[in-house]
């Protein structure tokens, strides 16, 4: 499911490491605590952003039947990152998605 957080190094006045927040989000989404996960991600977004955990957001807010918000998230991953190796699997989730709207 999750996304590789890329290598961070921690610094010492930082309030949270976000790859241990990162890990900690992986293991909300795997026990199927999906609002703890998507809280745990946008955290990590916050510390430290990068496109790849909007895929992560992407797929909390699915879990959490949010539709608007996941695609959003989805569409601004492929965006952010067009030639990423899931871009078939993503479109594929946003045509599954679009069709709830429909």
């Amino acid at each position: 499911m999750a996304h590789a957080a890329p290598a961070t190094k921690a610094k010492s006045n930082t309030p949270a490491d976000p790859a241990k927040v990162f890990e900690a989000a992986q293991k909300a989404y795997k026990a199927g605590k999906f609002a703890d996960a998507l809280a745990l991600f946008e955290q990590v977004y916050e510390l430290k952003p990068h496109p790849s955990i909007r895929f992560n957001l992407a797929k909390c807010e699915e879990q959490l039947g949010d539709v608007q918000a996941a695609l959003r998230y989805y569409r601004t991953y492929l965006f952010d990152i067009p030639d990423t190796v899931d871009r078939e699997a993503v479109n594929k989730s946003i045509v599954v998605l679009e069709r709830k709207l429909s």
